[in-house]
């Protein structure tokens, strides 16, 4: 179902399209599920929630976040991800690709860019905005189409550790798992608790459970 800055799939869908939902349900396997997908809308469910992480550089814990809901997401979920102000030519850190990698988690798509772009009107919209590092979460945002619901998630810079490979990659590990832990309680939530009026509640509750 496609999305764009003027039609989301987060508003109610008109009672006639009910209708045809129910309608849909007696054809063939996928018009039952195109028909699921519009009976979640009529209720006011999210069907594909789109969630931008954001960091300052976006080059590590937004990176993973954004990988990691795509991943995990398995369809219902969409993760994106952007930086107050990357550095010129910032580029993804190669560690966060390579834990990324090792826990079978593509990476292929992931790239640096400014929050800017997501700002715009042709921009794809987001159900929720989530703050991954402290800087990110006192910066004035820029005005986001559709004013989703926002929520800030804290981890440490994996890029501040010092020391030997290993123990820089190590860092980037655990704090995969801290965030791998609180995308799965965001990805398990009922549908109640992912429509519009209550995401922002629900994803901000998830922020109080670290590993």
């Amino acid at each position: 179902m496609g999305r764009s800055a003027v039609a989301r799939t987060s508003l109610f869908v008109l009672p006639l399209l009910w209708g045809s939902c129910d309608h849909a349900r007696q054809e063939t396997d996928l018009l039952r599920v195109r028909a699921a997908a519009c009976r979640c809308l009529y209720l006011g469910y999210l069907v594909m929630i789109n969630v931008l992480f954001l960091c300052t550089h976006n080059s590590a814990r937004s990176i993973l976040a954004e990988a990691l809901l795509t991943h995990l997401g398995e369809g219902r979920f969409k993760g994106w991800s952007a930086g107050s102000s990357p550095r010129p030519g910032q580029m993804p850190n190669p560690l966060a690709l390579a834990v990324l990698a090792e826990a079978g988690i593509a990476t292929g798509e992931l790239r640096s860019k400014t929050w800017d772009a997501f700002a715009q009107a042709d921009a794809p919209v987001m159900d929720l905005i989530i703050t991954v590092c402290d800087n990110a979460a006192g910066e004035v945002c820029p005005i986001w189409p559709g004013h989703p619901a926002t929520a800030h998630w804290s981890y440490p810079d994996p890029s501040d550790v010092a020391g030997s490979d290993e123990s820089r990659r190590a860092a980037f590990r655990q704090t995969m798992l801290a965030i791998r832990h609180r995308v799965t309680l965001l990805v398990a939530l009922p549908p109640e608790q992912v429509v519009v009026s209550t995401l922002q509640r629900s994803a901000r509750a998830i922020a109080g459970q670290g590993l």
